[in-house]
């Protein structure tokens, strides 16, 4: 599901126009990355929570030129669910 299905489906579901829900979800998406560039966990109870990890100093390796090199720590972002898990 990409950004334009999400917003059709909650138009559809709450009666809203499209242009106020891809409106609001956009900001909803602004805020919650604003808050995970600063550091901060974003967390929704009964659904999961976004938040930063520092990925280590690790070694690359170019399958191609046969070259390694260090790749520096940054960060990454990570998603946990609270989601029950389905059996398939």
């Amino acid at each position: 599901m990409n950004k334009r299905e999400l917003t059709t489906l909650i138009a559809e579901r709450t009666g809203l126009k499209k242009k106020d829900v891809h409106a609001t979800l956009q900001a909803t998406i602004d805020c919650i990355s604003e808050a995970i560039q600063a550091g901060e966990r974003v967390t929704f109870m009964g659904f999961g929570s976004f938040y930063t990890q520092e990925r280590g100093l690790r070694m690359s390796y170019n399958v191609y030129t046969k070259e390694r090199r260090h790749l520096d720590t940054r960060k990454v972002i990570k998603f946990k669910s609270t989601l029950p898990k389905q059996d398939k």
